[in-house]
């Protein structure tokens, strides 16, 4: 049996070569997976995994979690923790303050970034429950011995007529079997699989098997919440706040790497950049109540090659700031550049600033682009 080394990192920290107890090297064996997804890992700026003879020294990014490579079972904590952070998860991911930590049963200095997320969701769920679960009505069509709904006459012309004690019958009953309960029943084997909290992983399967045990299996995946989102309708609102949190997490399972398909990887790991651009993102829509906020707007035209330069035709580079912030014709664009004074949780100074990269040996003209700041200062955030 493969022994294991726990690690425990921060946010943006560096470990050393790492050694077993009795000071072995620490490495992967030969031919082991993990090596790869180790390699995907580093390639990708998520985990810095690097092998010198030394043994695995790692290097943490703004990604959190925990993963499992090989020999090594690495927890990486975000450098804001506890209440405040959760405080600032259901803020930006609109989710409901269902006073989660009244009666502690887990610890949430000690437990990773994902346990956080499931155990927001164990609550989100029973609050569904509490509630009722959305029922949506489907077609049935059978030959009934008590009329129910419309009877079939097609059908009993295509029998030749009343043959049997039966009439064929079309009738729309409500069923529990339907697909924002699918995903939620796959959202909450997906958080069992994952968390390593022993009293949160009982609480996730008993709601399984105790509410959702009649729904039909699905896969989760893009398609899945694309089919949702075509669905989505006023009565599946309250089903919302769940719905952006089982995406967290199936999204967190896998590395995008251009040139193929997702990585997938045993942990979970979440972005914490993106996470502070969706909470500026709901902080300016809040506050900026003349403005319109978009999200990661393309802007065309700003950036082209030279023609003289540019050989094979290439289409010109289109910029994606995080934000364009609106207000009649003008338009302000801007990339977050840093978010601090979060700690306080009562005041939320930002700074924000237009600016252009260029990219190393390509040749672009692009206009000028003058530096503006926006400051939000003495806001608080519900």
């Amino acid at each position: 049996m493969q022994k294991t080394l726990i690690i425990s990192l921060n946010e943006w920290e560096n470990s050393q070569p790492l050694q077993w107890p009795d000071k072995q090297p620490v490495y992967f064996e030969s031919g082991d997976p993990a090596r790869i997804t180790a390699e995907k890992l580093t390639q990708a700026n998520i985990l810095s995994v690097i092998e010198t003879r030394n043994g695995i020294s790692l290097g943490a990014s703004s990604y959190v979690g925990r993963i499992n490579l090989g020999p090594l079972r690495i927890t990486i904590q975000p450098k804001i923790q506890g209440l405040k952070l959760l405080r600032l998860v259901k803020y930006a991911y609109g989710l409901k303050d269902l006073h989660l930590y009244s009666d502690v049963d887990y610890d949430l200095e000690k437990d990773a970034f994902q346990e956080i997320l499931i155990a927001q969701l164990a609550m989100e769920v029973m609050n569904l429950v509490s509630r009722g679960l959305c029922r949506q009505y489907k077609r049935q069509r059978e030959g009934l011995s008590s009329p129910r709904g419309l009877i079939d006459i097609n059908q009993i012309a295509a029998n030749g007529g009343v043959i049997t004690g039966r009439l064929p019958c079309v009738y729309y009953p409500r069923d529990i079997d339907c697909l924002p309960n699918q995903i939620l029943g796959a959202g909450l084997s997906l958080a069992t699989n994952i968390c390593d909290n022993t009293i949160l992983k009982s609480k996730l399967r008993r709601l399984n098997k105790s509410f959702l045990s009649e729904v039909s299996k699905v896969q989760l995946d893009n398609h899945s919440f694309q089919r949702l989102d075509r669905e989505e309708n006023r009565l599946v609102g309250a089903y919302q706040p769940a719905f952006r949190i089982i995406k967290i997490l199936m999204e967190g399972q896998g590395i995008s790497m251009a040139d193929q398909d997702v990585v997938k990887f045993e942990g979970f790991l979440f972005d914490m950049n993106r996470f502070f651009q969706t909470l500026l993102s709901r902080f300016m829509s809040d506050y900026l109540t003349d403005h319109k906020v978009q999200d990661e707007f393309k802007l065309y035209g700003m950036m082209k090659y030279q023609a003289e330069k540019n050989p094979q035709n290439h289409r010109s580079p289109s910029l994606r700031p995080d934000f364009a912030i609106r207000s009649g014709s003008v338009r302000l664009n801007t990339f977050a550049r840093f978010l601090s004074g979060i700690s306080a949780l009562l005041t939320l100074p930002l700074s924000l600033a237009t600016f252009v990269r260029r990219k190393p040996r390509q040749a672009f003209s692009c206009p000028t682009v003058n530096a503006a700041a926006f400051d939000c200062t003495n806001s608080c955030i519900p």
